[in-house]
C-alpha cells in the first residue's frame, strides 16, 4: 500500500511538472523569440563548427544562452528535486519497514520464547500429572486390595457364625426330636395300656351281654310264648318296654373305644 501511494505521488508530481513546463513555453513572447533568433544567428556566425556549439550547450547555464535549454535545465532540476524527495520517501519507508520488521522479528522471537516456555511447562505438568496419576492408581489398588481382604474376612467370619448357629439349631432340633420321641413312646405305651384295659372291659361286658341275651331268650321262650319280642309286658299296672340285644354299657364302652382310637 505504501509503495502504491508513493508511485501515485510521483506520477502526480511528474504530470504537474509537465504542465508547468507547458505553461512556461506558452508564455513566451515574440520578443523572446526574436532575441533567440538573433542570438542563434550570432552564435552560428561566431562558432567554428557544429560540434563546438553542441559542446557549448552542455557547459551549464552560464555558457548556454538557448532559452529552450534553460527551460529544460529547470525541468531537469525540478525532476532531480522530485527524485530526491522520492528517494527520501523511499528511504523513510525502508527505514520504517526495517523498524517494523525488527519489531515483528522481536515480537516473533518473544512469542517463540513464550511458546517454548509454555511447551516446557506443559511437559513438566504432564510428567507431574502422570506421576500423581500413577500414585493415585497405586493407592487405589492398595485400598481395593485391602477392602477385598476385609470383605473376605467378614464373609468368613459370617460363614463361621452362621455355621455355628446352624450347628446350634441342629442340636436343638435333634434334642427336640429325642424329647418328642420319648414323649411319643411314653404316650403310646400309656395308650396301649388304656386300650388293653378297655378291651378287657369290653370283652367282659360283651360276655355279660351274651349271658343276659341267652337268659332273655330262654325267658321269652318259656314265659311269653305268644308274644312278640317287641310287645310290652305289664307289671303292677305299668307298661315296661324291653329291647333285646341292646346294652347301655356296651354302647358306652364302644364310644369310649372310638374316642381312644381317634
Amino acid at each position: 500500500m505504501q509503495t502504491q501511494r508513493i508511485l501515485a505521488r510521483s506520477r502526480r508530481s511528474e504530470s504537474k511538472l509537465g504542465l508547468d513546463i507547458k505553461k512556461l513555453e506558452s508564455k513566451r513572447s515574440v520578443s523572446m523569440i526574436k532575441s533567440r533568433k538573433s542570438l542563434t544567428q550570432s552564435a552560428a556566425d561566431s562558432r567554428p563548427a557544429a560540434r563546438g556549439s553542441s559542446n557549448a550547450m552542455h557547459l551549464g547555464r552560464a555558457a548556454c544562452l538557448v532559452p529552450e535549454h534553460d527551460d529544460l535545465h529547470k525541468r531537469i532540476e525540478r525532476l532531480k528535486d522530485a527524485r530526491e524527495k522520492e528517494k527520501e520517501k523511499v528511504l523513510a519507508i525502508k527505514d520504517e519497514y526495517k523498524v517494523k520488521e525488527q519489531m515483528l522479528i522481536a515480537e516473533l522471537e518473544k512469542l517463540r520464547l513464550e511458546n517454548k516456555e509454555l511447551s516446557d511447562k506443559s511437559h513438566v505438568d504432564t510428567e507431574n500429572f502422570e506421576r500423581e496419576l500413577a500414585a493415585l492408581v497405586e493407592k487405589h489398588n492398595e485400598l481395593t486390595k485391602q477392602v477385598e481382604i476385609n470383605h473376605h474376612k467378614e464373609l468368613r467370619d459370617m460363614y463361621s457364625r452362621h455355621e455355628d448357629q446352624i450347628g446350634d439349631k441342629n442340636k436343638s432340633i435333634e434334642l427336640l426330636k429325642q424329647q418328642v420321641e420319648r414323649l411319643m413312646h411314653g404316650q403310646s405305651k400309656e395308650r396301649q395300656n388304656q386300650i388293653d384295659e378297655m378291651r378287657k372291659k369290653l370283652m367282659g361286658a360283651a360276655k355279660e351281654a351274651n349271658e343276659l341275651r341267652t337268659e332273655i331268650m330262654k325267658l321269652r321262650k318259656t314265659d311269653f310264648p305268644a308274644r312278640r319280642p317287641e310287645s310290652p309286658a305289664e307289671s303292677d299296672g305299668k307298661r315296661v318296654t324291653l329291647n333285646i340285644g341292646i346294652c347301655m354299657n356296651c354302647v358306652v364302652l364302644q364310644q369310649a373305644l372310638i374316642r381312644v382310637r381317634i
